[in-house]
């Protein structure tokens, strides 16, 4: 039954369809020649507008090609100079490096002088002072050998005045008043 339904169903489905298809009229050789000198005229018309897109395009990109490389040559240009000035800026640092490396010898130079100065100054000046300093020294020392030959005459001298007070009796009062004895 199924089988049926569906034939049937599928008949009247083809006949809808049949009448919506149109019968197309028969076309003449002439017209077909017409039609193919069109379309040679449209593909003509067609290449002619290809070829003016294909001149504008090619115009455009040697534009394109030509400020490209008007701006690399900026940029080489500008590559050149920003060089040449980074070229001067070193030359004007280690210009300057020169300048104060000598500055710094001289500084130094200058402190060195300077302590030899001061050295050679203080040798000058305690020069006189030593040999007042020595002078006192030999002084001091010649005379605390004069008080030491005076002591010892001096101890020579009581011992002897001792030595007479044990048989004189009024020398030996005279040295007890003197806390001698």
């Amino acid at each position: 039954m199924k089988k049926t339904l569906f034939v049937l169903t599928a008949c009247v489905s083809f006949a809808f369809h049949a009448g919506a298809v149109d019968v197309a009229p028969r076309i003449s050789d002439r017209e077909i020649i017409e039609g193919l000198a069109e379309v040679k005229v449209l593909r003509a018309d067609m290449n002619a507008r290809f070829d003016v897109v294909n001149a504008r395009f090619d115009t455009m990109q040697k534009e394109m090609n030509t400020r490209f490389d008007a701006q690399q040559k900026e940029i080489n240009s500008l590559r050149t100079e920003m060089n040449t000035r980074f070229d001067g800026m070193q030359k004007r640092i280690d210009q300057i490096h020169s300048t104060m490396v000598a500055f710094f010898t001289v500084l130094m130079a200058m402190m060195t002088g300077l302590v030899g100065f001061v050295i050679w100054d203080r040798r000058t000046t305690m020069l006189p002072l030593v040999a007042k300093v020595e002078a006192v020294e030999r002084e001091t020392r010649s005379r605390f050998d004069e008080h030491d030959s005076t002591i010892a005459d001096s101890r020579q001298l009581l011992k002897a005045l001792r030595d007479l007070a044990k048989r004189d009796g009024s020398l030996a009062e005279v040295l007890r008043g003197f806390n001698l004895l």
